[in-house]
Parts: C-alpha cells; sequence; structure tokens
C-alpha cells in the first residue's frame, strides 16, 4: 500500500508502484581510479580521462497506474511535439530620407 503522488489516493495492497522520473540532469563523475604509475607533484593530473557523464535523477515520482500512464503518454507528447517556433521580434520600418543638400559658399569676388 502507497499513496499516488499525483491523485493523492491510497493504492490497494500488492499493487505494483510506478516510478516515473520527472526530471534529471546532466551529470560529471569522476572516476575513483588512479592513473598508474607514479607521479609529480607539479605535473597536474589528466582529469579529462578521468571522468565520465551521465544524467542524474533530480525527481521522481511514486504513481498508481492509471496516473503513471498520463504521465507516461504526456511525456513521451511532449518529447515527439515539434518545437513552438520563435517568433521574431516586429521591428519598425526605419524612414529613410534623402541627405541634405550642402549650403552653397558664397563666391569668392577679388
Amino acid at each position: 500500500m502507497y499513496r499516488c503522488e499525483a491523485c493523492n489516493t491510497v493504492v490497494p495492497p500488492r499493487t505494483q508502484a510506478q516510478k516515473v522520473i520527472l526530471e534529471t540532469r546532466p551529470k560529471v563523475y569522476r572516476n575513483v581510479k588512479k592513473p598508474a604509475g607514479k607521479r609529480r607533484r607539479d605535473q597536474p593530473m589528466d582529469v579529462e580521462s578521468m571522468s565520465s557523464s551521465g544524467t542524474e535523477i533530480v525527481h521522481e515520482a511514486m504513481l498508481c497506474g492509471a496516473c503513471a500512464a498520463k504521465a507516461t503518454q504526456a511525456q513521451l507528447a511532449a518529447s515527439l511535439a515539434p518545437a513552438a517556433p520563435v517568433a521574431e521580434p516586429e521591428v519598425a520600418p526605419v524612414a529613410v530620407s534623402a541627405p541634405a543638400p550642402a549650403p552653397e559658399a558664397p563666391e569668392a569676388t577679388a
């Protein structure tokens, strides 16, 4: 027996809980294995070869069968739905006027 976190109902005994992952985040794991051989203290350790990356669960929910099916369908629909096009901001047209004529210099008289 457990309580569904979505609909807050008590599920009957011997009903298997459905755990649904709601949020994940990227994570870089550093390997515990140290490089073979000795190294001098002033030499930097090659961290790139000693790490791996993956994902980590941030939030998961224990749901009943009906809520888990709805959540799975919603996640599937969200992943298959095309991304909404980003509307470009409208730019007001700028009025371009002809350049003003240069003032004429008075003729020099000798």
